[in-house]
């Protein structure tokens, strides 16, 4: 580690950063999946509690329609956050800044080097 110069250290500290902040809208968002899904869980419940006094033969829109109580208004919001997505957003972009600027520092020093030649 002692041998890193200040500028990858920085690279190092907001890679570090980048991961944190990514980890955190992940935490987001697999909260809120996880909030939804206990809503529509609750919502089922409540609607085959309902639906328990109800004549048997009715269809959901009818025991929705009369219990006022609507499942497909809570039904297909909550989709699973993808791991795969998340992963990517928190490797790629670091990746691809550590790449840039080691081009960035090659270019500059081969530039540089045949200014020195003459």
């Amino acid at each position: 580690m002692n041998r890193l110069n200040g500028w990858q250290r920085i690279g190092v500290l907001l890679s570090v950063l980048w991961c944190l902040v990514i980890a955190g809208f992940a935490a987001t968002a697999y909260y809120k999946y996880s909030q939804e899904r206990s809503l529509e869980a609750a919502s089922q419940a409540a609607i085959d509690q309902c639906r328990e006094g109800q004549p048997k033969g009715l269809s959901r829109k009818e025991i929705e329609k009369t219990c006022g109580f609507s499942l497909s208004e809570v039904m297909g919001k909550a989709e699973r956050p993808s791991v795969l997505a998340f992963v990517a957003l928190m490797g790629l972009p670091i990746a691809a800044g550590w790449i840039l600027m080691y081009i960035i520092l090659w270019a500059t020093r081969w530039v540089r080097a045949g200014f020195k030649a003459k």
